[in-house]
């Protein structure tokens, strides 16, 4: 029971955290290419959006370790007499995720899209 609400509670947290980020990434919209710069700095690589104007996009890299876990298993025969253990042993995993924010700025220079994009590599 305690498993599931905390995992109820990890998908609304989820949820949560996705809906600030568009908030925070839509206040940028209708703002300069200088604006960008003096909140976030010059960006990590910039793009063509094929409309005479850019995509700057910047990059975050978080990591983090899952320490390793040893779980153990047990089982009944048919027989109900036989017992069989097992035990499984995890090593600690390191966890990287790759962040990308992307603002699509037209001609003029100013914002007018964004986007925000992770993908997670596990060692």
């Amino acid at each position: 029971m305690k498993k599931t609400i905390l995992f109820v509670a990890a998908v609304v947290l989820g949820f949560c955290a996705c809906q600030t980020t568009k908030i925070n990434l839509e206040s940028y919209h209708g703002m300069t290419r200088a604006y960008l710069i003096g909140r976030l700095g010059p960006p990590d690589a910039k793009e063509s959006d094929d409309k005479g104007g850019e995509i700057w996009i910047y990059q975050e890299k978080e990591v983090f370790v899952r320490p390793g876990t040893v779980i153990t298993y047990k089982q009944k025969g048919a027989d109900k007499t036989t017992l069989r253990k097992e035990k499984r042993v995890y090593p600690p995993e390191q966890h990287v995720r790759i962040i990308n924010t992307s603002f699509y700025i037209d001609k003029n220079g100013i914002i007018y899209d964004s986007a925000y994009g992770y993908r997670d590599i596990v060692h």
